[in-house]
């Protein structure tokens, strides 16, 4: 499944580490596999490496704004999930040498929204 997620988003993920893991064995999977590959793909946008650590994984999806800042609540890393967003976006955009359309078809986004994004992210 992680290799297909790397496939599909673009995202260079090699591995996932032995606790991260386990926690995944362990936990219900009440949306099975449609749920689990959105923790997965979401872990994948946060990791700071190739490999997904336990910290990568999301315990809270649909969790409430934070409460000290008021802000999205953040990775272990200190990124928002928008931010994640923004930098795979840059990413998948890089990967296809600065093609828009290669881009948004890769991304399954309209232009628009994928020059949105990019404008978001200051690249215009």
């Amino acid at each position: 499944m992680l290799e297909r997620i790397t496939e599909e988003s673009g995202i260079s993920i090699n591995s996932i580490d032995r606790e991260a893991l386990d926690e995944l064995r362990e936990r219900q999977w009440p949306g099975n596999v449609r749920e689990l590959r959105n923790v997965l793909f979401r872990a994948a946008a946060m990791c700071s490496d190739k490999t997904i650590r336990l910290a990568d994984l999301s315990t809270d999806v649909g969790s409430p704004k934070n409460p000290t800042t008021g802000d999205q609540i953040t990775d272990p890393h200190g990124r928002s999930l928008r931010d994640a967003k923004l930098r795979h976006v840059v990413a998948v955009y890089e990967q296809c040498g600065g093609n828009k359309s290669a881009a948004a078809r890769k991304l399954g986004i309209s232009r628009v929204t994928l020059r949105a994004r990019l404008k978001e992210s200051g690249i215009d």
